[in-house]
């Protein structure tokens, strides 16, 4: 047990991710909303929060994929992907997605929310935690 526990958290404080890298080339002038996004995350349930940050990628048609960055402590890191359908709607953009983060960190989540402007609010939800995103978009 205490071999996963070093294996887990050398993975989580590695930095071994592109995510720096991507965050650094993102493409800020792209239309409509693949700007950096930056903010906090807070847990409802046990009233965790950490820092976050996202990207946002175009897969398909009505499909993007939000790459999330989440710290906690200031020492713990997470990254993971979560496919987004997304609607617009008056123009607002509406999303909602589902990604299994593994049993260790809770399993099925879903996410719904908005990004309007120069904001993106969602809120997430799981069988053991739920929470919102607040972020703001990243001006260079």
């Amino acid at each position: 047990m205490k071999t996963l526990v070093a294996a887990v958290s050398v993975v989580l404080l590695c930095g071994c991710s592109t995510f720096d890298r991507d965050w650094q080339a993102a493409d800020t002038s792209a239309a409509p909303f693949f700007w950096r996004w930056q903010g906090t995350w807070l847990s409802t349930t046990n009233g965790h929060k950490g820092g976050l940050r996202c990207l946002i990628s175009h897969l398909d048609e009505t499909t993007y994929d939000c790459k999330f960055r989440a710290s906690y402590q200031k020492v713990f890191r997470f990254e993971y992907s979560v496919p987004m359908t997304v609607e617009e709607r008056n123009g607002d953009y509406h999303f909602t997605g589902k990604a299994d983060l593994g049993k260790l960190y809770g399993g099925l989540y879903a996410y719904q929310g908005i990004i309007s402007g120069n904001s993106f609010r969602a809120r997430y939800d799981s069988a053991k935690d739920k929470g919102v995103f607040e972020m703001t978009r990243v001006v260079d």
